[in-house]
């Protein structure tokens, strides 16, 4: 049990010093910051470094209150905040204790030794430049009281465009929320573009498609740069699904792709496509080339329906072709990648799991 002294008010300050066996918590009620906050930074400090150590009963609401002369439901906001980051828990009989540190998982706690560099970081920039620890805090606290903008959640696709697409899902769907995802490509980590680097002084999750987490992974720690990745799957839309299964021997088709999708493109139309006999010509583009422009012309003065994904939507824009000759494959997030998201960030109220605007290969 963590015994609390008497109170002691400093002179003009109105600050309140509670001691708790040797240590000591401390108000201010002039501070910027909330006094629920101040006491739950304080303990949640003192639970990190190991002072309130594992299983320690924290004082009753009532008893901590009276001490630091503030109202107990102060005080049971604070707990309430200790509870929600997984630093206490609720024991009947014995009120709020100390987690043990063993049952938080290994990202929480690689995520609050991040935290605690960037805090350092940060006073011994304040120090560097002159200004006292109270003055620092003081900024510190005006920021976290003020600071409204979203949490920036970097997601990496195929390529660009690729990315940008679902990233539109994505915002739209978590519009209401404080979050903003931004998008950037494989390419972009692969090459160390300076814009997707710079992301990571804010950014700490990352949102990539299941195959390309190794990869992702791999990246960012030759990078140097220390993140959560979130692998997520998409799947052919229904609608694609449906003009695979409409397919007909009597018409001759020509697949429009880039090279690295067209074993997973061919799997998709084995599987519900509905011809047995006339194959599929493929045209593939290279990883940073175009579809060749003998061989679409060749497809364009024939009669052949052009089955193409979104990694070449803009070239088959551009030839104008009439729309029965088109069969666009659309895919969409899969019903546990939104249930996934929306744990993290949802759930979304009135918005169903399953997308409602198909986007392209993943």
């Amino acid at each position: 049990m963590v015994r609390v002294s008497e109170r002691s008010r400093g002179q003009g300050t109105g600050q309140v010093t509670v001691g708790a066996g040797d240590l000591r918590l401390r108000i201010a009620p002039s501070d910027a910051m909330p006094l629920y906050l101040q006491i739950a930074h304080q303990l949640k400090q003192l639970i990190m470094t190991g002072e309130l150590a594992d299983s320690v009963q924290l004082p009753a609401v009532r008893s901590l209150a009276l001490h630091l002369g503030v109202n107990p439901g102060t005080v049971m906001q604070a707990y309430r905040e200790l509870s929600q980051e997984g630093l206490t828990a609720s024991i009947r009989g014995r009120g709020s204790v100390v987690r043990t540190l063993s049952g938080r998982s290994a990202d929480a706690m690689a995520r609050e030794r991040l935290l605690d560099a960037a805090v350092r970081r940060l006073v011994s920039r304040g120090r560097a430049l002159g200004f006292e620890p109270v003055e620092v805090q003081q900024r510190l606290n005006a920021a976290l009281l003020h600071d409204s903008s979203p949490v920036r959640i970097v997601f990496l696709g195929v390529t660009a465009a690729h990315a940008a697409r679902y990233t539109r899902e994505l915002n739209d769907r978590y519009a209401a929320r404080a979050v903003r995802f931004v998008p950037y490509s494989v390419a972009d980590l692969q090459h160390r573009d300076e814009s997707l680097l710079a992301e990571f002084k804010t950014a700490y999750t990352v949102v990539t498609f299941a195959p390309r987490v190794p990869e992702v992974e791999r990246t960012l720690d030759t990078c140097g740069v220390a993140a959560e990745i979130i692998g997520v799957r998409a799947e052919l839309s229904v609608g694609s699904r449906r003009d695979l299964a409409a397919m007909s021997d009597d018409r001759s088709y020509v697949l429009f792709t880039e090279k690295r999708a067209v074993p997973t493109i061919m799997a998709l139309i084995d599987a519900h496509g509905g011809i047995d006999r006339n194959p599929v010509e493929v045209v593939a583009s290279g990883d940073q080339e175009d579809l060749d422009p003998r061989q679409v012309g060749d497809v364009v003065d024939s009669e052949k329906i052009i089955i193409y994904s979104f990694g070449v939507r803009e070239q088959v824009a551009a030839l104008n072709l009439p729309r029965e000759r088109l069969l666009e494959l659309k895919f969409e997030f899969t019903d546990a990648t939104w249930v996934e998201l929306d744990r993290r960030w949802g759930p979304v109220p009135g918005v169903p799991a399953r997308s409602q605007n198909p986007t392209g290969l993943s």
